[in-house]
């Protein structure tokens, strides 16, 4: 909106029972984000051209500096960080003298990220407001609490911005899986997406019912 720009990210974790297939929940969404064309799984194989309007996923990368690195060599400015088990982003984020935890609060901001080191090709640097980057971790009732204390210790940062998803105490009872033709839906989303892209802002007709509405 033209008198507040909106932060489009979302840090999401999926927490659940064993076997409640969690994992591949996340990965049928990105399937259906593929066939709409916005998104697609990184590989080194990757252009600009390639990406150019959508968004690349990062399965369970080793660092969000990594994941910033590999963006600027393809020139996305969008991205989802997927670990498909939350212990796996814990362990990066415990190394001694790691910058996980800092990072992944800028990142969650848009704010200004860059590296500079003497190796070139290991430099990047993204632009406060240029970027949107995602995180998506999936994990069990039994494994979140002991793990999320290691990752997000005193600190309310993570915490603040985390959208906690648990699975509902009664689940449904499991089906047998259809494979389901999406084709269609995802076309009409692909278009969505390009009016949103196309209007780029939106007018604020009345600024003063504006102000009023952002106060409740």
């Amino acid at each position: 909106y033209e008198y507040a720009p909106v932060n489009l990210t979302v840090f999401l974790g999926l927490i659940s029972d064993p076997d409640t297939l969690k994992s591949s929940c996340v990965t049928m969404a990105a399937d259906y984000f593929f066939h709409a064309n916005a998104g697609l799984s990184f590989r080194r194989s990757l252009k600009p051209e390639d990406v150019r309007g959508r968004s690349v996923m990062f399965a369970s990368p080793g660092s969000p500096e990594g994941v910033l690195l590999r963006m600027s060599d393809i020139e996305a400015s969008r991205s989802v960080m997927y670990y498909d088990e939350l212990k796996h982003l814990v362990a990066k984020a415990k190394i001694e003298h790691s910058s996980m935890e800092s990072v992944l609060l800028n990142m969650y901001e848009s704010g200004s990220l860059g590296n500079c080191v003497k190796r070139e090709k290991d430099n990047f640097a993204f632009a406060a407001g240029t970027y949107s980057i995602a995180m998506i971790f999936c994990s069990t009732h039994d494994d979140f609490m002991r793990l999320w204390a290691k990752l997000s210790g005193d600190s309310d940062g993570l915490n603040s911005r985390m959208f906690f998803l648990p699975a509902p105490e009664q689940p449904k009872p499991m089906t047998t899986y259809r494979e389901v033709d999406h084709r269609e839906a995802a076309k009409r989303t692909e278009d969505y997406l390009a009016l949103g892209v196309s209007r780029r802002t939106f007018k604020v007709e009345n600024i003063h019912l504006w102000d009023e509405a952002r106060k409740n």
